[in-house]
């Protein structure tokens, strides 16, 4: 809860960023899945990732990151969280008992992760807001064409009447748009868009549909 607070008061500062978000990134996040067991032992490499140009492969025990000794997956979330966005992490593992160095290339947001449902999200990004991806039945029916935003508000949450739901906003309210933009994102990256595009004293923009009405409400930042 301290890191959460803290999180919340960068943002509220205005110095809120991705760095701040993306952390502790799994195996996965540079084309490894690793033994749900011990957490070492490679199982999959995904083709054309980091760590398979790398030459990492299925079988391969991870020994340390970075000079990190691993003894579980927490360890490697640990060591790809002290990596630098651009550069290379020296990774040794054990292929069949003998030991191999490997360098893996990194760059741009390698880090980026799915946030939504890190607890952390309720008090730093979503504050009291829970919506959803509307189901594609549903986006049909509503005339939502693919690739387009559609998220369902399915409650406003607080210990007072939300910040948004006196702006307007309701449950089953459906946002096709913020600030005008109505490409479709993932929950993820809607609610990290939402805190580093628009400080504590700004206002976002939503496009809603309540039923077959369309509606633009200007809701200031919770």
């Amino acid at each position: 809860m301290i890191k959460d607070f803290a999180l919340r008061t960068k943002w509220e500062q205005g110095s809120l960023s991705t760095r701040d978000l993306y952390v502790f990134p799994l195996p996965a996040s540079i084309g490894l899945t690793t033994d749900l067991d011990d957490g070492l032992r490679i199982t999959a490499v995904v083709e054309k990732s980091p760590a398979a140009v790398a030459g990492l492969a299925v079988g391969d025990e991870l020994v340390s990151i970075n000079r990190q000794p691993l003894v579980s997956l927490a360890d490697i979330q640990w060591a790809l969280n002290t990596s630098p966005l651009d550069g290379k992490l020296a990774v040794q593992v054990k292929r069949d008992g003998k030991p191999l160095e490997k360098s893996v290339t990194v760059s741009g947001q390698w880090k980026k992760a799915d946030v939504a449902w890190r607890e952390s999200s309720w008090p730093v990004l979503r504050r009291g807001l829970k919506i959803e991806p509307l189901p594609a039945a549903e986006r049909k029916s509503r005339g939502i064409e693919d690739g387009k935003l559609a998220f369902v508000v399915k409650g406003l949450f607080g210990k007072e009447e939300h910040p948004a739901k006196k702006a307007g906003l309701r449950q089953e309210d459906v946002i096709v748009a913020m600030d005008g933009k109505s490409e479709d994102l993932s929950e993820s990256d809607f609610l990290v868009a939402l805190r580093l595009n628009h400080g504590p004293k700004d206002a976002v923009k939503f496009t809603v549909l309540r039923g077959k009405e369309r509606q633009e409400l200007t809701i200031p930042m919770w």
